[in-house]
């Protein structure tokens, strides 16, 4: 058997330097920050997933979060009347419903579909 580590260095969240994307023209120095004016629609803040910094941090700072919530529902659910699974997510990011069906039905057939804008 062969184990592989795969080692992911992220800069430091909000360390965009010269090629921040924020519309101000300054990295503000906060992911969350950034995360916060896309989700809460701030005036000339930012409107775009357009930086992968900010992505890296979202999709570590979340993908578990929103996994756990899915399975917590589909857990409310019998499972057993369906014998397969057809799934379409839009904006689907990292998937973590597709995480969070194939933890709790991976003994079913998953037929999964994801649709998410892609950053430049």
């Amino acid at each position: 058997m062969y184990y592989f580590v795969i080692t992911i260095y992220f800069k430091k969240c909000g360390d965009c330097g010269e090629k921040c994307t924020h519309p101000s023209g300054k990295c503000s120095g906060s992911c969350t920050d950034c995360l916060k004016e896309i989700q809460y629609h701030h005036s000339d803040g930012r409107t775009e997933y357009d930086c992968k910094n900010m992505l890296r941090y979202y999709t570590c700072h979340t993908i578990w979060k929103r996994c756990s919530e899915i399975m917590y529902a589909l857990g409310t659910i019998d499972l057993e009347k369906y014998p397969r699974f057809n799934i379409l997510s839009i904006g689907c990011g990292a998937a973590p419903d597709l995480m969070a069906f194939n933890k709790v039905a991976s003994d079913k057939k998953i037929s999964y579909t994801g649709i998410d804008i892609a950053i430049k």
